[in-house]
């Protein structure tokens, strides 16, 4: 992959294990897990790579994984765009902009490799222990490795699911019902088929372009509330 001469190291040697990953994602294994861990690391080595290179790496990542799943005759990688998109990338930004606090708190990385261990390296345990932590860093940088560890080990207790996330759950089981995952192919093909055949519409991706939606705004509004207001002189 050419484009890595033009990089710096960091970068550059995030996207040399890019086929690693791509192929793992391929395959249906929780890939995302390790990009997470090698974007922060990078992010950590040097402080030009920043959250805006999630996305790039997230895209094109997933395209690589999606050649490498048809070439292997695997269940196809359907594409996402827009809301889906959108919040995969916030996602695997978050990871960075932990890294970015690491650089100045020698606390944070530590911590970020012990919640990793505490979550069993699932990709989405270990991103909201990375959330959470950029939340408390953003109000006070200098919080010491007891503080987060509290923090963490908040996050990874069982709360209640949010608005969001109980519709991110529906999106998710819609599209493995309309078109299968990663895992595993759609189960009602010619029922599928037969419902676009017969529509003027794509009801299916009608459907799950509006789960996204309600889930990407119920995910702001969750945020908003969890923001403080700013002071006023």
């Amino acid at each position: 992959m050419g484009k890595t001469s033009n990089m710096n190291p960091a970068l550059a040697g995030l996207y040399a294990a890019q086929e690693q990953i791509a192929y793992a994602w391929a395959m249906g294994k929780d890939s995302m897990s390790d990009a997470a861990l090698r974007l922060f690391r990078a992010a950590v080595a040097d402080e030009s790579v920043t959250p805006d290179d999630a996305g790039p790496f997230y895209k094109s990542t997933r395209e690589r994984a999606s050649v490498i799943a048809d070439t292997a005759h695997k269940a196809p990688i359907k594409v996402i765009e827009g809301d889906s998109l959108a919040s995969q990338i916030s996602k695997l930004a978050a990871h960075v902009k932990l890294a970015c606090y690491a650089r100045d708190n020698g606390d944070v990385e530590p911590v970020y490799v012990e919640a990793r261990k505490l979550a069993t390296g699932g990709y989405t345990k270990v991103t909201k222990c990375a959330t959470a932590l950029v939340k408390a860093l953003a109000k006070n940088p200098t919080l010491d490795a007891a503080t987060m560890r509290a923090i963490v080990a908040s996050a990874l207790d069982k709360a209640p699911d949010t608005a969001s996330e109980v519709v991110r759950k529906l999106a998710d089981q819609w599209e493995a019902l309309a078109y299968g995952n990663e895992k595993t192919p759609a189960p009602f093909p010619s029922e599928f088929a037969a419902l676009l055949a017969s529509e003027n519409v794509d009801l299916a991706k009608r459907i799950g372009e509006s789960l996204a939606r309600v889930a990407f705004i119920f995910e702001a509004l969750e945020k908003a509330r969890e923001t403080p207001p700013a002071l006023t002189a």
